[in-house]
C-alpha cells in the first residue's frame, strides 16, 4: 500500500495534483485493494513462547510414539501410563544424514499406517522427538503427521520435539501438560532448555514482506553472477528450464548445466538450443542425483575443467501420491531419494567449493498436510531443516554460500497444468493463485537478501492468505471432502498435485 501512495504524494507535493483530488484517488486505491486483495506475500517459520494452557482435565492418549529418547525416560512413561500404547525408535546410528532420515521416516509410515488402521472411532497421539538439529527428523515426524490429520480426520496427533538428554521426570511432566493443553491440532511445539529449565514454544508463521498487485515489495541483487557457473538438478522439468531461462537473461556469459534423471527429450532439446547464445553455455546432464559416485563425477569433470559450480539450484523431485494407508515402503523411499540423498550428495560433492549460495525448491505441501503427499512432504521437510543445518556448517566456515529453502506453491509456468475447476477449489481453500515466473524470481532475489534460510512465497488474494498464515489448525479441504477420501480406494488427485 505504501509503494502505491508515494505516486499520488509526489503528485501533491511537486503541486500537480491537489489535496482533495489526492483524497479522492487514494479512497479509490483503498476500495480497489479491499476488493480484489490481490498481492505477494513472503513468510518465515519461527518460534516463539508459548506455555501451556492450565487445564484440569488431562485428555486420555491412545498412543504415544517416542524417537531417539532415553530407554529410562522411556521406561518410566511406559510406568506412569499403563493403559497408553507407547512405543519408542530408536535412531539409526553411525549412519549419514540422509540414511538417517529415511530409516526414521519409514519408521513413522509404519506407525502412522497401524494408527490410521485402527482410527475408525478416533485415536489420539502424542509423538515425542529428540531434537537433533542436524537430523531434520523432527521436521520429518511434523510434515507426516499434519498429512495424516488430513487424510483421516479422526487422528488427532501432536508433535514435540524434546532435548535429546530430557530427564524422566520431565518427560513425565510434559506429557501430562501436552495432554490438556488445548491447543488447534497441527501445531508444532518444541521444549528448549534454557537456563537448566525447559520452555514450551510453538512454531508460528511471520510474514517477512507483503505487496499488492503481483509484486515483491523490495528489489534485491541479482544473485547469478557474471561467467559464473550454475548446477541445477531436476533440469528438464518446468521449474528448472525457468531457472535456466532466468540466468540467461540476467547474465551477458554463463554456464548452466542441467541434471536430470530421464534422457533428453526433443522438445526440451530446443528449449535449451532456443536459450543458448555464443556466451552462454548450456548443457544436459542425465542423472540421477541420489546417485553419490555419479554427483562427485560431475562435480570433478566441472572442477577439472575449470568451472567449478558457483550455485546450486536443487530443483530435483518426484510424485507417488497415494493413501497413507496403502503406501509402500518402496515407493515411500522413492520419493525421498531425489530430495534427502540427492541434497546430501550434493553437499557432500561441493564441501570444499567456494558456493556463492544453494537454493533448494521445496514445497508447500511440507507445510499443511496436503492428502496423499506424506512421503513427498518428508521429503520437503528434510530440506527445510537442512538448510538451517548447511548454514551452521557456513557460519563454522565448514561450507560456503547461504541456503535458502523455498515453499513453492504452484508455479503458473512450472511445467504443470491444472482444469479450471481444481485451480478454483486451490484458490478457494488456500487464496493462492499459480505463482508468475517474474514473482518467483524477485522472490528468491530478496529471500538471499533477507538472509532467510527458509522461505513461504504465496500469490493471489492477500486477506485469505494471510488468515492460513494465521490458523494452527489449516485444512485444504472441507472435513466431508476429507473424510470421503480416506474411505475411497481411488488416488488422491487435482490439488494434492497443484500443491508440488
Amino acid at each position: 500500500m505504501k509503494d502505491a501512495l508515494l505516486p499520488i504524494y509526489r503528485a501533491v507535493a511537486e503541486g500537480r495534483l491537489t489535496q482533495a483530488e489526492a483524497l479522492l484517488q487514494i479512497k479509490a486505491l483503498r476500495q480497489q485493494l479491499h476488493d480484489t486483495g490481490a498481492g505477494v506475500l513472503l513468510a518465515t517459520l519461527d518460534w516463539a513462547a508459548s506455555p501451556a494452557a492450565a487445564s484440569d482435565a488431562m485428555q486420555a492418549l491412545d498412543r504415544i510414539v517416542l524417537w531417539g529418547v532415553d530407554q529410562d525416560a522411556v521406561a518410566a512413561l511406559k510406568a506412569q501410563h499403563p493403559g497408553t500404547e507407547v512405543i519408542a525408535f530408536a535412531p539409526l546410528t553411525a549412519a549419514a544424514v540422509d540414511e538417517a532420515f529415511a530409516h526414521a521416516a519409514l519408521q513413522a509410515l509404519g506407525a502412522i499406517q497401524s494408527m490410521l488402521a485402527r482410527s475408525a472411532h478416533g485415536i489420539r497421539v502424542l509423538a515425542i522427538i529428540a531434537d537433533v538439529p542436524q537430523s531434520a527428523v523432527a521436521s520429518g515426524f511434523e510434515a507426516m503427521f499434519r498429512t495424516a490429520m488430513e487424510e483421516n480426520p479422526a487422528l488427532v496427533a501432536r508433535t514435540i520435539r524434546v532435548p535429546a538428554d530430557i530427564r524422566p521426570a520431565e518427560l513425565q511432566g510434559l506429557v501430562r501438560d501436552e495432554s490438556s493443553d488445548d491447543a488447534p491440532r497441527g501445531v508444532a511445539v518444541r521444549h528448549v532448555r534454557r537456563a537448566s529449565a525447559l520452555q514450551r514454544e510453538v512454531a508460528q508463521w511471520g510474514v517477512l514482506e507483503q505487496g499488492v498487485e503481483g509484486q515483491v515489495p523490495s528489489v534485491a541483487p541479482v544473485v547469478f553472477k557474471e561467467r559464473g557457473c550454475y548446477l541445477i538438478t531436476g533440469g528438464a522439468g518446468g521449474i528448472g528450464l525457468q531457472f535456466a531461462r532466468e540466468i540467461v537473461a540476467q547474465t551477458r556469459a554463463a554456464r548452466i548445466v542441467l541434471a536430470g534423471r530421464s534422457t533428453l527429450g526433443p522438445e526440451v532439446q530446443k528449449t535449451l538450443d532456443g536459450l543458448a547464445t555464443p556466451q552462454h553455455r548450456i548443457e544436459y546432464v542425465a542423472l540421477d542425483v541420489a546417485n553419490a559416485q555419479a554427483v562427485d563425477a560431475l562435480v570433478s569433470r566441472l572442477q577439472t575443467e575449470g568451472q567449478p559450480p558457483d550455485g546450486i539450484l536443487h530443483c530435483a523431485g518426484i510424485l507417488r501420491d497415494g493413501f497413507i494407508i496403502r503406501k509402500s515402503p518402496t515407493e515411500f523411499a522413492s520419493v525421498l531419494g531425489p530430495k534427502v540423498a540427492g541434497l546430501v550428495n550434493l553437499d557432500r560433492a561441493t564441501r570444499d567449493l567456494p558456493l556463492d549460495f544453494m537454493l533448494l525448491c521445496s514445497s508447500f505441501a511440507a507445510c499443511w498436510g496436503i492428502v496423499g503427499q506424506v512421503d513427498y512432504a518428508a521429503a520437503n521437510a528434510f530440506m527445510d531443516a537442512f538448510a538451517a543445518h548447511r548454514n551452521r556448517l557456513s557460519a563454522q566456515g565448514e561450507r560456503c554460500g547461504h541456503t535458502l529453502s523455498v515453499n513453492w506453491p504452484l508455479w503458473q509456468d512450472g511445467g504443470m497444468t491444472l482444469d479450471a475447476a481444481t485451480r478454483e477449489r486451490l484458490e478457494r481453500h488456500t487464496g493462492m493463485r499459480p505463482l508468475t515466473t517474474a514473482t518467483a524470481m524477485r522472490a528468491i532475489y530478496r529471500g538471499f537478501a533477507l538472509s532467510c534460510e527458509r522461505m513461504l512465497v504465496m500469490q493471489g488474494e492477500l486477506p485469505t492468505m494471510q488468515a492460513l498464515l494465521e490458523a494452527a489448525d489449516t485444512v485444504l479441504e472441507p472435513a466431508p471432502a476429507r473424510a470421503a477420501a480416506v474411505a475411497a480406494p481411488t488416488q488422491p488427485a487435482g490439488i494434492d498435485d497443484a500443491l508440488r
